[in-house]
Parts: C-alpha cells; structure tokens; sequence
C-alpha cells in the first residue's frame, strides 16, 4: 500500500510570492466587468491568470447523476476530477475558507503570473476599487490597500482629485460624509479611461514582489 506522501516530498512548492490584485466594490459596480476585461487583457499579453470569485450567495457547480455527484451524496468531503480538457474541484465544505488559503492552494495547483480576486473587499491584498455612487465613498475609508479607484461618475471623480480643495467642500454633500477624513492617495480615472487603467496596470506589474 502506498503511504501518503507530504507535499515537500511530492515536489510541489507553492512559489515565495504570487501577485494578487482585488477587484472590489458593491453590487452593480461593475466588478465582473472588470475581472473579465483585466483576464482578456493580461492573457492576450502572454500572462497566465487565476481567479478567484467570492459567492455570498451559494452555488452549485456538479449535476445530479453525475459520477462526482454521486461521489458526493456518498459523503465524499471533496471531489477532484481532470480530464484532459480541465480539472474541477467540487467540495460540500460548509465554512468559508481563507482568501489567503484559497490562493496558497491555487500557487500550488500551478504557476501563475497573477491571481485576480473579485470580491473579499474586507481582506489587504491590493485593490481596484470601483465605485459608482456618492454613497460608495465609504469604502474609502472602510478598506485597506487600495491602489486604485475607478468612477463611474465624472463628478465624483473630480471630487476626489478636488478633495482638499476648501472652497469645494461645502457642494459636496454626501460624498464627504461618506468619505470622513480618510483620503487615499491613490491613482483615479473614469471607469471609461482604458487607456489610462492599462497604463496604470503597466505600472503595477512592473512592481515585480510587491504583492506576495
């Protein structure tokens, strides 16, 4: 009988650090969107992508009569299954695991040149933060490693790159109550400005380590 091996002996090493950047915002901000468009960009570049999605909802991904659904109304805690075509892992786990985990796990699946999140906005990996509304402004100041923001509205981004401005402040209304007195400095554009984004992202990948 073969004794179970350790991943140290099988060879497998997830790598020292992997780059992760989060696209986050509320509902109908556009996150999928973006997730999408960032894949199709880096893939057509020659990157290798990963995501991952957070479902606050529950999904299900197997369909009855299926040998992996009967595999897991057996009691199987987690199903693999690979064919040539793809590998899927189907797991009854009823407690969320770790974003950290989930990438450690992915690192180690195979070598990626970046791993994109869509969701988990309360976790510190770096952030694309979209936000559509002047009631959105709260995320600024609520999460943490934001690298950049992406407006929907053009006065909400003026707004923003007008923040100190002290004559402004009294037009501002909600947007300062939202914001508080926390003020990124980070990178903005119009949600619109590709141009403008994929330079940014340019930049950010030149920055080889910093998002392990």
């Amino acid at each position: 009988m073969r004794k179970a091996i350790s991943m140290s002996e099988s060879g497998i090493n997830a790598p020292d650090f992997v780059n992760v950047l989060q696209v986050v915002g509320y509902k109908n901000s556009g996150k999928t969107t973006w997730v999408s468009f960032l894949v199709n960009w880096l893939s057509q570049k020659g990157k290798k992508v990963a995501t991952i999605k957070h479902d606050a909802h529950g999904f299900s991904l197997d369909q009855p009569n299926t040998d992996t659904w009967s595999h897991q109304q057996a009691g199987a805690a987690l199903t693999l299954i690979q064919s040539p075509n793809g590998m899927g892992i189907i797991s009854n786990h009823k407690q969320e695991h770790p974003l950290q985990q989930l990438i450690h796990y992915i690192s180690i699946i195979d070598q990626y040149d970046m791993i994109i999140v869509e969701g988990y906005k309360l976790e510190s990996y770096p952030k694309m933060l979209l936000i559509r509304n002047p009631a959105d402004f709260k995320l600024l100041s609520l999460l943490e490693a934001i690298e950049v923001v992406l407006f929907w509205n053009e006065e909400d981004l003026k707004y923003y790159n007008e923040r100190d401005n002290e004559d402004k402040k009294e037009q501002n209304g909600l947007r300062d109550e939202e914001i508080g007195s926390f003020f990124p400095t980070c990178p903005a554009f119009l949600i619109e400005d590709e141009e403008g984004i994929m330079s940014w992202m340019e930049s950010y990948l030149s920055k080889e380590g910093k998002h392990g």
